[in-house]
């Protein structure tokens, strides 16, 4: 693992964006079935709906405990963390941290032989938006940094396939000569979501397929790196929760 930074006021926006809950949690009134006699359609409504309810707390008090570790981490503002005014009732909807786990998604391909290009590194960008940076080392490649592109797929949290280019690789180690593909599009639901990444000029790879998830980066931290990972995982696995939900 190569890289992990900080914004300097978390809880990281991009993360929070694809969690507005929609209206209708709170505002599509029950209603009685077809002539009114029966219970029971409103019923199954209202359990629907409560079971969104607690997924909804168990969403925004993983958001602000995550927000926490991270100032904690960062040692910005820790007088007054994002989680300060959660009550016991509040605390009570978090997840479990002692069960979140990690995965173990980290490896590079053997599908191209003596690649001109190298994967050196990989790790997780945490500033104004949560990333995953490429590393790489253009060890034998004689062209033009500019013409490579990284060609990224990945399931999204819906089970449909992602296809993705990014162009334009950017220094990432000048002394050494690596340079780095960033991927920010990921969602805070889809952490777990294991990414494959290859780089090609035009139609011609010229690296080993690299396949890595953000869930892997926990492994072996410790300390509070290691609680700010479990508390962001632990968010994106609610964040999948609630917006997955049948």
């Amino acid at each position: 693992d190569y890289t992990y930074k900080l914004p300097t006021e978390p809880p990281h926006r991009s993360l929070i964006r694809n969690c507005i809950p929609p209206p209708s949690v709170c505002t599509t009134p029950l209603s009685l079935p077809s002539g009114g006699t029966s219970p029971q359609g409103g019923e199954a409504r209202a359990v629907s709906e409560l079971q969104a309810v607690q997924r909804l707390k168990t969403l925004c008090a993983d958001l602000l405990r995550y927000g926490a570790k991270a100032q904690i981490f960062k040692t910005y503002r820790t007088d007054s963390l994002a989680d300060a005014d959660m009550t016991e009732a509040h605390r009570a909807s978090l997840s479990d941290l002692q069960a979140v786990t990690f995965g173990n998604t980290n490896r590079v391909l053997d599908d191209l032989p003596a690649a001109p290009i190298a994967w050196v590194g990989k790790g997780l960008d945490l500033e104004s938006k949560v990333c995953l940076k490429f590393i790489f080392d253009p060890v034998d490649f004689m062209g033009d940094l500019a013409d490579l592109t990284l060609r990224v797929s990945y399931q999204d949290v819906y089970g449909d396939e992602r296809h993705l280019t990014l162009t334009e690789p950017l220094p990432y180690d000048s002394d050494r000569g690596l340079y780095a593909f960033t991927l920010d599009t990921l969602l805070a639901s889809e952490l777990r979501e294991v990414v494959s990444v290859q780089i090609f000029c035009g139609e011609s790879p010229l690296s080993a397929t690299l396949q890595y998830s953000a869930d892997t980066y926990g492994n072996n931290k410790n300390g509070p790196l290691l609680d700010l990972c479990k508390a962001l995982i632990a968010y994106s696995d609610s964040a999948k929760s609630y917006f997955v939900a049948d």
